[in-house]
């Protein structure tokens, strides 16, 4: 288990000590979330900062219900410097857990436009009736500072304009 994931259990169980955070237990049924609480296409928008520079990011996600994900994203940071991301496709890998408190974790691994490895691990938490999803995300890339982001996720509905 990685220093982080060790962190943030141990700041949850910390949390849950004082009692601010309820625990869950299998009577609240109407409260548990599960992998398919996120199933379906979301849009995102963070921002943060890399390397003392600002870092903007735009994109969408799809989730299977099943704990595998796909997404494309635009990367802007040092104020020009744009990159298009691909998390489909033969290198790239999306996963995620889905916690029955409706916390959770997406851990995202691609090879950016400059052949170089990048993995994103996001820490995210299910609100508004499940149509949203507030996160802070860290991409680690070899060489590089890591960037740090904190966003939000929209649940994406098509709505039929019949007006003519």
């Amino acid at each position: 288990m990685s220093t982080s994931r060790v962190f943030v259990a141990l700041f949850l169980i910390m949390l849950a000590a004082v009692g601010l955070v309820p625990p869950v237990s299998a009577d609240d049924s109407e409260d548990q979330f599960g992998l398919g609480s996120l199933e379906g296409a979301w849009g995102f928008n963070a921002w943060g900062e890399g390397d003392g520079n600002g870092t903007s990011v735009v994109g969408r996600l799809t989730f299977d219900g099943e704990g595998k994900c796909t997404g494309t994203a635009i990367l802007i940071h040092r104020g020009d410097d744009v990159e298009e991301l691909s998390i489909t496709g033969p290198k790239g890998s999306c996963s995620y857990t889905v916690d029955l408190d409706g916390t959770g974790i997406i851990d995202v691994a691609f090879i950016d436009p400059f052949d170089q490895s990048v993995t994103v691990t996001v820490y995210f938490t299910i609100v508004d009736d499940e149509n949203e999803l507030r996160f802070s995300a860290i991409r680690i890339k070899p060489g590089f500072p890591a960037t740090i982001v904190t966003g939000v996720a929209k649940r994406q509905t098509t709505t039929v304009n019949l007006a003519p």
